[in-house]
C-alpha cells in the first residue's frame, strides 16, 4: 500500500462500493465537491479487481450487497498482505448491534449508519486518514471473547482498531439520538400548531355549516335552474345529433369519394407503369443522394440482360465504364442545379457489350419533397452508325467538289445565314473566319461590274420561281478575277413565300480562258480564210489550223461551249 504525506484533498483516491447507482452516483459527486478523487464499483469482486492494479487511500463500502458484500470485503483486504493497513469504513442501513460486532470481527475501521448526514461522513473520512499511520504502527492484534445476545463472539483486532470503531458506533448512536430529539423538538411544535389548528378549524366549521344552509336555500334554486337548462340541452342534443347525423353521412360520402380516388390513383398509377413499361426508350429513376436505383422499366431490363434482383444491387455507376464516371457525377450535379440535362454514354450490358445511348435527365421530387434524377435513355447505335457514314459521304464529298473545282451553299432568307461548303471557300481564296457568311458578303465578292447583275438575277428567281443559272466574276483578296458558274434552286414554306435557296458554285476560270481562245483562233481564221488565194492553199492551211486547235483541245480536256471552229472551217471552205 502506498503512503502519502499530502494533507490536501486533491491526491486522495477514494474507492466506493456500492450497489445502488443512486446512491454511489450521489456518494461519489458529494466527495468530488470535496476535492476528492472517487471511483465506484458495483459489489465486492469488482472492488478486489480494481484493488490489485490500484492503490486508493481509503474505502468506502456498503454491507448489503451482491456476490461479497462488505463484510466478507473487508476480510479479504485484511487478509492480503498487500493491502491489509487500507482504512476500511462501512456504510449500512441495517440497526442491530450485531452488526457493529461484525464489524469488529472482519477488520473495519469505521461503521456508519445510512441514511448518513454529510458532515458526519466528512469527519470520518478526515479522522481515518489522519489516523492511518497510527494503525500500522499500533501493537498487533488481540483475541477477545465477549457474549453478547446469548452467543459468545470472538473478535480478533487490534485494541487501536477496536476503539476507533466503537468511538465510531458511538459517534453514529449519539448523532442519531440528536437527530431523534430534533426530530421529537419538532413533532411537539407540530402538535401544539395542529392543536390550534384544530380549534380554528371547529370554528370554520361553524361558520361553514351556516353557509351551507343558506346554499341549500340557494342550491334548490340553482336546481329549478338547471332543470330548465336541462330541457333546454335536451333540446340542444337533439339538434346536435340531428346534426351528427348528417355530418356523419357526409364522412361517410367522403370516405367513399376517398376510395375511389385512391381506386384511381392505384389504376392511374398501373397505367403509368403500363406506358413506362411500353416505351421503347430506358427509363430509370434514381436516388442522388444515396445512388441507389427506385425504379427502371421492362425495356432496360430487356436491353441490358440484367434482371431484378441485380439492378436493385448494383448502383448507377456499376453500368457505365470508368472513364464515363466523372462524366456523369457532372451531369448528376448540373442536373440538380439547373433541373435537366443531356449527355451520351456507353452502357455496358450483362455480356460487356457496350451499348452507345443518349440520355436526357430531369430533376423531380417525391412525396416528402426529396430530389430524385429521372433519367431517360434511347439506344443510339443506329444513329452513330449513321452519322460516321455521313462523315465519310461529306468527306467524299469534299474530295469530289475539289477535283471538279465545284463547291455547294445554303441560304436562310429568314436569318440571312449563309453557309458554304470548303470547297466554295477555295474558290473564293477566303477563309471561314475571314467571311460574314450572309448573303450582303457574298456580293461583296462578286466582281463590281457584274455585281448589279448577279443581284437582279437571284432576285427574279426568287420573284418568278425560276432557276437560277448565272456565269459572272468574282475577285479573290489578293485582286485575282475568276470565273463561276452558279445554279441554285428555292424551297417554300406552306404560303408559298420563299424561305430557302440551295446551290452550287463551279470554278470555269480555266474553261472560260480556253473559250475565249477559241473565239480568237477562229476570228483569225476566218481572216486567213479570206485573204488565201486559192483553194488548195487555204485548204492546207485551214487542216494545220484545225489540227492546231484540236492540240489545245486535248490539252485543256475540256469541250468548248462556243461554235466548234472545225466546224465553222468547213462552213468557210465550202462557201469558197
Amino acid at each position: 500500500m502506498k503512503l502519502r504525506e499530502e494533507t490536501t484533498n486533491e491526491n486522495i483516491e477514494v474507492l466506493i462500493v456500492e450497489d445502488s447507482p443512486t446512491q454511489a452516483e450521489q456518494l461519489r459527486y458529494f466527495l468530488e465537491q470535496k476535492g476528492y478523487q472517487p471511483f465506484v464499483t458495483g459489489n465486492g469482486v469488482e472492488a478486489l479487481l480494481y484493488l490489485k492494479d490500484h492503490n486508493p487511500d481509503l474505502v468506502i463500502s456498503d454491507i448489503l450487497m451482491p456476490e461479497m458484500n462488505g463484510f466478507e470485503l473487508c476480510r479479504k483486504i485484511r487478509d492480503d498482505e498487500n493491502i491489509k493497513d487500507l482504512p476500511v469504513i462501512l456504510l449500512t442501513s441495517l440497526s442491530d448491534p450485531l452488526d457493529a460486532l461484525e464489524g469488529l470481527k472482519c477488520g473495519a475501521d469505521n461503521f456508519i449508519t445510512k441514511p448518513y448526514s454529510e458532515p458526519l461522513l466528512l469527519s470520518r473520512i478526515k479522522h481515518v486518514l489522519l489516523n492511518r499511520g497510527l494503525r500500522k504502527d499500533a501493537v498487533s492484534e488481540m483475541t477477545v471473547e465477549i457474549f453478547f445476545a446469548e452467543e459468545k463472539h470472538l473478535i480478533i483486532a487490534s485494541p487501536f482498531r477496536t476503539l476507533d470503531l466503537l468511538l465510531s458506533i458511538y459517534e453514529n448512536t449519539f448523532q442519531k439520538d440528536k437527530e431523534l430529539k430534533q426530530t421529537n423538538e419538532e413533532l411537539r411544535k407540530k402538535e401544539v400548531e395542529l392543536k390550534t389548528l384544530n380549534e380554528s378549524l371547529e370554528e370554520k366549521v361553524k361558520e361553514r355549516t351556516a353557509e351551507y344552509a343558506a346554499e341549500i336555500i340557494e342550491r334548490k334554486k340553482a336546481e329549478e335552474e338547471l332543470e330548465k337548462h336541462r330541457e333546454h340541452l335536451e333540446e340542444l342534443v337533439k339538434e346536435r345529433t340531428a346534426e351528427l347525423t348528417k355530418a356523419n353521412q357526409h364522412l361517410r360520402q367522403q370516405i367513399e369519394e376517398r376510395k375511389r380516388a385512391e381506386e384511381e390513383i392505384k389504376a392511374q398509377k398501373k397505367f403509368t407503369d403500363n406506358v413506362i413499361d411500353s416505351l421503347q426508350d430506358t427509363f430509370y429513376i434514381f436516388d442522388p443522394e444515396s445512388g441507389k436505383g427506385i425504379q427502371w422499366n421492362k425495356t432496360l431490363n430487356e436491353i441490358s440482360g440484367y434482371n431484378y434482383k441485380e439492378m436493385s444491387e448494383y448502383p448507377p455507376l456499376h453500368f457505365y465504364p470508368p472513364e464515363e464516371h466523372q462524366l456523369i457525377e457532372e451531369v448528376v450535379k448540373t442536373t440538380l442545379e439547373k433541373g435537366r440535362a443531356t449527355v451520351e454514354l456507353n452502357y455496358i450490358i450483362a455480356d460487356g457489350t457496350r451499348i452507345p445511348f443518349e440520355y436526357s435527365t430531369v430533376l423531380i421530387k417525391n412525396a416528402e419533397g426529396k430530389p430524385r434524377i429521372c433519367a431517360i435513355g434511347r439506344d443510339i447505335a443506329e444513329r452513330k452508325q449513321a452519322e460516321e457514314a455521313l462523315r465519310e459521304s461529306e468527306n467524299s464529298l469534299t474530295a469530289a467538289q475539289r477535283v471538279a473545282h465545284m463547291g455547294n451553299w445554303d441560304l436562310d432568307l429568314v436569318k440571312n445565314e449563309l453557309r458554304w461548303s470548303d470547297e466554295i471557300y477555295r474558290i473564293f481564296g477566303l477563309k471561314p473566319q475571314e467571311f460574314d457568311a450572309t448573303y450582303e458578303a457574298f456580293l461583296n465578292t462578286v466582281h463590281p461590274d457584274d455585281r448589279e447583275f448577279v443581284d437582279t438575277s437571284y432576285a427574279k428567281s426568287v420573284k418568278s420561281n425560276t432557276p437560277y443559272d448565272v456565269v459572272h466574276r468574282i475577285v479573290r483578296p489578293d485582286g485575282e478575277v475568276r470565273y463561276v458558274h452558279e445554279k441554285a434552286e428555292d424551297m417554300k414554306d406552306e404560303t408559298g413565300k420563299t424561305i430557302r435557296s440551295i446551290g452550287t458554285v463551279q470554278d470555269i476560270t480555266e474553261r472560260k480562258e480556253a473559250e475565249d481562245a477559241l473565239k480568237k483562233n477562229t476570228a483569225e481564221l476566218r481572216k486567213m480564210v479570206n485573204l488565201m488565194a486559192g483553194r488548195e492553199v487555204r485548204m492546207a492551211e485551214l487542216k494545220e489550223v484545225i489540227q492546231k486547235l484540236r492540240a489545245q483541245l486535248e490539252e485543256t480536256g475540256l469541250t468548248p461551249v462556243a461554235d466548234d471552229p472545225m466546224r465553222e472551217a468547213g462552213r468557210i471552205a465550202t462557201e469558197e
